[in-house]
């Protein structure tokens, strides 16, 4: 799976996620904030599809409070790994299908037969303006009525992106072969209004990772 400079995607995240198997591990059974903040939005036993699960922290969370069934999808076969590891010891394996693939490829691997009521993506969903179209439209097509997009990204702000160059309209690659999708509040207004969605909410946040202030971007859509 390489990118257009010829990085191999999913090497490089699997070695990400070995490099970081023990901090990933001292936080495995906390979701993050963005996650505690969507459960609100998603029906109780509804179905989710999660690009970008990694360990499942927030996916077995939903599972746990909300009692939702989750596809799961990771680029990385060590995150796939390390879900599995964690949601055997927490009893909600059960709940979860874990998919390995490029989020591009969702259309065409889960086809028709798939139906959810939400789609979350926390920090995970680099698609490149040529992509993100087709997925979207998948996601929006393959939702229940009043089924919820729930999305965190970078804005271009951030300080990540000081180090990376754009490669494609609103997609980045810093330098040690990361990609990272921008995202702004224009570009999430026409997004939604393009797939008709209703924006729930949308604002920004920060957090400090490793002593430096990161930050994020974010919204919560309604299919209508």
């Amino acid at each position: 799976m390489l990118d257009g400079n010829g990085v191999d995607q999913q090497a490089y995240w699997d070695a990400q996620h070995i490099k970081r198997e023990d901090e990933h591990k001292e936080i495995q059974g906390e979701p993050n904030e963005f996650a505690k903040n969507c459960i609100k939005y998603i029906k109780p036993g509804g179905k989710v599809l999660e690009i970008g699960i990694a360990n499942g922290r927030d996916s077995r969370y939903f599972v746990r409070e909300n009692s939702n069934t989750i596809i799961g999808v990771d680029i990385s076969t060590e995150a796939i790994r390390q879900l599995i590891d964690a949601a055997t010891q927490d009893g909600t394996l059960d709940k979860i299908l874990p998919i390995v693939n490029d989020a591009a490829n969702i259309p065409g691997l889960l086809q028709d037969q798939e139906h959810f009521d939400a789609f979350y993506s926390r920090s995970a969903l680099h698609l490149d303006d040529d992509k993100i179209g087709p997925f979207l439209k998948y996601v929006v097509d393959h939702l229940y009525q009043d089924g919820v997009v729930m999305i965190e990204g970078k804005p271009k702000e951030d300080f990540k992106l000081e180090r990376s160059v754009e490669i494609n309209k609103n997609c980045y690659e810093d330098v040690d072969g990361h990609i990272r999708r921008v995202w702004s509040e224009e570009d999430i207004e026409s997004i939604c209004d393009f797939f008709n969605l209703e924006i729930i909410e949308m604002g920004r946040t920060t957090e400090l990772v490793n002593g430096k202030e990161t930050k994020y971007i974010h919204f919560v859509s309604k299919k209508r």
